[in-house]
């Protein structure tokens, strides 16, 4: 219960377990640059459209998209899915 609240608010939960228990849950988030925002703004405003690809949490995922303002976002990508994108917008 713990771990998917952490991960409703935009955190990879960490679950610790001994013994087939678990003894301890910590949320873990990457921080936004503080510069990162006006970078993609400026990017926007050249036209390109910017899409946001990661193997992370679809709900940490939404959360940074959201933060930097970009719209096309996709969780859960793998290596191989991530390549296959970039090849595909080449």
């Amino acid at each position: 219960e713990m771990a998917g609240e952490l991960a409703q608010q935009g955190m990879t939960p960490v679950l610790v377990a001994r013994a087939h228990e678990v003894v301890a849950v910590a949320g873990l988030a990457d921080s936004v640059r503080d510069d990162a925002r006006a970078t993609v703004a400026a990017l926007q405003a050249r036209g390109l459209k910017l899409q946001l690809v990661s193997g992370d949490d679809p709900r940490v995922v939404s959360r940074v998209a959201r933060q930097l303002g970009i719209e096309d976002f996709e969780a859960l990508a793998s290596p191989e899915r991530k390549l296959a994108v970039v090849s595909e917008l080449e």
